[in-house]
């Protein structure tokens, strides 16, 4: 974001779309900013009014943006606490790997309806002559979620066979 906050500030999203050589993307209503695309990077910068709106859109979206990274940081830092005490196969830790594997499952799929609904609306407001926009899918959150479902399944057998272990003494 950027300087006055009192009359505006340039949004930067970051979008996905083919190859073009286009600088500028014209808005559809006379008096619409025009928004500036940055080819290198692929940012797209319009600049909109600071109203309380979108001001609180952007610190919602931020605000659990940063709830995720802090719950999965907390859930991941009492994971490795137990481990420390060597005492890795608790039911504790079993419901925090998968409550770690379901927030980046559900972050991967929200991301995707977010660049759906960021698409659709630079489409409804942005004139995009020679320029496809793309609904690119973050396989890799999707990817690590599974494959922590696989671990808390490991840790789950784990924890019964450190149960039975017990009963036998």
């Amino acid at each position: 974001m950027a300087a006055y906050i009192r009359k505006g500030f340039a949004l930067q999203v970051p979008i996905s779309y083919s190859a073009t050589t286009i600088g500028q993307i014209r808005p559809l209503e006379k008096n619409g900013s025009v928004g500036i695309l940055n080819a290198t990077d692929g940012t797209l910068s319009v600049h909109i009014g600071a109203n309380w709106h979108n001001i609180g859109m952007l610190l919602i979206g931020y605000g659990l943006l940063f709830a995720v990274i802090v719950t999965i940081t907390y859930q991941f830092k009492k994971i490795l606490q137990s481990f420390k005490r060597d005492q890795p196969f608790q039911r504790s830790n079993v419901s925090r790997i998968k409550k770690i594997a379901l927030i980046l499952i559900g972050y991967s799929l929200v991301q995707w309806l977010f660049i759906i609904a960021v698409n659709q609306i630079l489409i409804s407001n942005f004139q995009f002559k020679h320029l496809d926009l793309t609904y690119d899918f973050n396989s890799t959150c999707l990817l690590v979620g599974v494959v922590l479902l696989v671990v808390e399944g490991i840790f789950k057998t784990g924890l019964s066979l450190e149960e039975d272990k017990q009963l036998t003494i």
